[in-house]
């Protein structure tokens, strides 16, 4: 589960560090926005991790987190499939500025998707771990309990 969230985070993380490494080198900073997209095998590979320890564990959240990871699946495809088709209008000598706001739209619903399946994954490690850290170090009893889990 956590190596699921820290995979998902990936595609969010990556363009600040980015821009973190470009202040080291004294370039301009440049934010890539695409950068995200780039990374979608690594979101997609995270979901899958989040998806199956929901399953596995039977966590109360396994819907939405196999709804985040579908949303990832099929936003991406469809700014795929919309940026084919505006690439094959812009050859005809077509308009292809609705094509391309639609491909827009569809990118940016795929980084809300990662976002939330991103959100999603630090609240249920959240949950998982909750007082475990704290009980460790008094000593004592650990106050985690597996009231949301099904044996």
């Amino acid at each position: 589960m956590v190596t699921g969230t820290v995979i998902v985070g990936l595609p969010i993380a990556a363009p600040f560090a980015a821009v973190l490494i470009s202040f080291g080198n004294r370039g301009p900073a440049r934010f890539d926005l695409l950068m995200p997209g780039e990374l979608v095998v690594a979101a997609i590979t995270g979901g899958v991790v989040l998806v199956a320890h929901a399953l596995v564990w039977h966590r109360p959240d396994r819907l939405w987190t196999i709804l985040g990871l579908a949303g990832i699946v099929l936003s991406f495809a469809g700014v795929a499939a919309v940026a084919d088709q505006a690439l094959s209008a812009s050859t005809g000598g077509s308009d292809t500025g609705a094509l391309l706001l639609v491909a827009s739209l569809l990118y940016a619903s795929y980084v809300v998707s990662v976002l939330s399946l991103l959100v999603g994954g630090i609240v249920t490690c959240r949950r998982v771990f909750r007082g475990s850290f704290s009980a460790s170090v008094r000593g004592g009893e650990s106050r985690y309990s597996n009231e949301d889990v099904r044996p």
